[in-house]
C-alpha cells in the first residue's frame, strides 16, 4: 500500500465505530457481526463496504442480518464504492473488523492500519497479514463473549497507534517491494546467475501497479511479451 493516500482523522472526529471492508462472500463471515449486533446498543454506528461476491451482493447481506435478528438499519452498506471513499471510510472508523477464518494476505487489514484504525480479529484465525496485529495495530477476539470484546475494543481503540506501526516497521509498497526484490536477488545470486538491475516497486492501487509511472516505458516490450507468450495482459493495470 501507499501510505500518502491514506490521510488519519484526529480520534475525536471519527464518527463510524465500526467498519467492516469485505466482499459479500460467506467466507467473510458477516454473520458473525450480526449475531454480536444482537446485544451491543444501537446507537453504534456500523459501516459495510463491500462487492458482490458470485451471487452473494448487498441485499444478500441485508437478508442474512434479519435472519439473526438484526434489522438493516443497524448498519450502512457502501456497495462497490470507490477508493477515495474507501480510504476515507477507513481514517473515519474507530474500530476495523476482519472475521475471515482462512485466506490469504488480507489487504483490508493493513489498509485500516495506514488509515490509522486498529484491526480485530479472530485469534484462531489463518490469514496472513495476522502478523500485523499486535498491541499497537488491534487485537484478537474469541468466538465467545464477542460483544462484550467489541465494546471494550471501542473503549480503548484511542490508545492504539497502527500507522506509526506500519510505518515504523515499512509494511508500505516500498518496503515490502524491497524486501521481495532482496529475496529474488539474493536467490538469483546464489544460483551463480547475473544480476542487473533492481526490480520496480509495485503498490496496489487496488490492482497491482508501479509505484513510479515512468518504469512502464522500460517494460512495456517485457509486457507485450508476456501477453503474447504467456496470454496475461499486464497492460491492463492501470500505470
Amino acid at each position: 500500500m501507499d501510505p500518502a493516500w491514506y490521510k488519519p482523522v484526529p480520534f475525536e472526529q471519527k464518527d463510524v465505530d465500526i467498519v467492516m471492508l469485505a466482499n459479500f462472500g460467506t467466507y467473510k463471515r458477516h454473520w458473525e457481526l450480526f449475531k454480536a449486533l444482537r446485544r451491543m446498543p444501537e446507537h453504534l454506528k456500523v459501516v459495510l463496504i463491500g462487492t458482490h461476491n458470485g451471487k452473494r451482493d448487498d441485499e444478500t447481506i441485508r437478508q442474512e442480518a434479519k435472519a439473526f435478528g438484526v434489522n438493516p438499519d443497524r448498519f450502512i452498506i457502501r456497495r462497490s464504492p470507490s477508493h477515495v471513499e474507501v480510504r476515507e471510510t477507513l481514517a473515519r472508523a474507530k474500530t476495523s473488523l476482519i472475521f475471515s477464518l482462512r485466506e490469504g494476505s488480507c489487504m483490508a487489514i493493513v489498509e485500516s492500519m495506514f488509515a490509522d484504525t486498529p484491526v480485530g480479529m479472530f485469534s484462531d484465525a489463518k490469514v496472513g497479514s495476522r502478523k500485523f496485529i499486535n498491541d499497537q495495530t488491534g487485537r484478537f477476539l474469541s468466538h465467545q463473549n464477542l460483544p462484550r470484546q467489541l465494546m471494550e475494543f471501542l473503549k480503548d481503540s484511542d490508545s492504539y497507534t497502527p500507522r506509526k506501526w506500519v510505518m515504523d516497521n515499512q509494511i508500505h509498497c516500498l518496503g515490502s517491494s524491497n524486501t521481495l526484490n532482496d529475496v529474488i536477488r539474493d536467490a538469483e545470486l546464489k544460483a551463480g546467475n547475473e544480476w542487473t538491475r533492481d526490480t520496480m516497486p509495485h503498490m496496489w492501487a487496488p490492482l497491482p501497479t508501479l509505484v513510479n509511472s515512468d518504469d512502464y516505458a522500460a517494460v512495456a516490450a517485457d509486457y507485450d511479451h508476456i501477453e503474447n507468450e504467456i496470454g496475461i495482459d499486464l497492460n491492463g493495470f492501470p500505470g
